[in-house]
């Protein structure tokens, strides 16, 4: 059944039939007495329009794009990792909970190396597929970024940032929440500290680095251990640093994780060897990930889901002409758990 039949059966022109699907149809062309009578024979016959013909027609196409490198497989340990990132699931429900209020589907784009030799995030532009492009935790050799932005759609970046380009950024306080841990556990009396530095592919990494070395430099203290190259964010990073610092720095009363993630990899390697979390060794992690049980992380919690809900905001203005070029830091939380010890009590 096309659309002509269908026009044929409900006595009317091609035209009345798309005027039928687009939002009750104007007024002056399509009463609501017809507008209800040609849906009735379209759901008789299992009819609706060809989305891609419409697309063709319409000023939009009510989908956005959110493209990623992180669609994280689970990792083969001895013990059970973390098979996806929090935080990108969080933004991306903090996307949709806009998104669905304004007609506007979501499709995930996984960002890979062969998608970028095709150049399939050039064509998808020129082809209308988008309108608008959300890229959460862009690295600083995506320079792939640049180009999309010369498409002139619009090209949002989330969680991460990248300078020297000119569109909208919606990242967190990553500085001020590694800042305010290194803060506490100097409060608490710790001196002898552990850094698991973490990669600097990107901004984020690159403000937790910085906020571990110099909070600590302003107490003028240096780490007894800190990771001579970057640990990556994850279980498995933060399991193989604690064994080494188990193995090169046995006197360190706390180590400092750049994440919940690498937190968690810690936290099994030290119960692992039978050490006591705080009462032997302190650790410390970043982003707010929850732990069920008694234990309770210290952290701080990274707004991942209004990142989200920021971004689709900030994209729908920019669907509509809207002309923005900014950058929004989102305050971080501090989560206090049970994870350090007061050695000055």
């Amino acid at each position: 059944m096309n659309i002509k039949e269908i026009a044929k059966l409900a006595g009317v022109s091609v035209a009345s039939v798309s005027r039928a699907f687009n939002d009750g149809g104007a007024p002056s062309k399509l009463s609501e007495k017809q507008r209800r009578h040609i849906l009735a024979i379209c759901e008789k016959h299992h009819y609706c329009p060809d989305i891609h013909s419409q697309r063709m027609n319409m000023r939009h196409s009510n989908c956005v794009a959110l493209m990623s490198h992180y669609f994280v497989k689970p990792v083969e340990l001895p013990h059970p990792s973390i098979p996806f990132d929090y935080n990108f699931a969080s933004t991306m429900m903090g996307v949709q909970s806009i998104l669905q209020n304004s007609d506007k589907s979501l499709q995930l784009v996984q960002i890979t190396e062969k998608f970028i030799r095709k150049r399939n995030h050039i064509s998808m532009l020129r082809s209308k597929m988008f309108d608008a492009v959300m890229i959460w935790g862009a690295l600083y050799s995506d320079d792939f970024v640049r180009e999309m932005l010369r498409e002139k759609v619009p090209v949002l970046l989330l969680a991460t940032e990248l300078p020297d380009c000119p569109c909208s950024q919606i990242i967190a306080d990553d500085y001020g929440g590694i800042r305010s841990i290194i803060r506490d556990v100097l409060d608490a009396g710790h001196r002898r500290l552990a850094l698991i530095v973490p990669e600097e592919m990107a901004s984020s990494g690159l403000s937790r680095k910085r906020a571990m070395l110099e909070t600590l430099a302003e107490s003028g203290l240096e780490p007894v251990w800190c990771s001579e190259s970057p640990i990556a964010f994850t279980y498995q990073g933060g399991y193989e640093a604690a064994e080494r610092i188990l193995r090169e720095a046995p006197e360190v009363t706390c180590i400092v994780a750049p994440n919940d993630a690498s937190a968690c990899g810690v936290i099994m390697a030290l119960c692992d060897r039978h050490i006591s979390i705080p009462e032997q060794i302190s650790v410390t992690g970043g982003d707010g990930v929850a732990f069920f049980g008694q234990f309770k992380l210290d952290s701080f919690y990274l707004p991942s889901y209004e990142i989200g809900e920021t971004a689709a905001r900030t994209a729908l203005r920019l669907i509509e002409g809207e002309e923005l070029t900014s950058r929004q830091i989102l305050p971080v939380t501090r989560v206090y758990g049970n994870s350090i010890k007061k050695l000055n009590e």
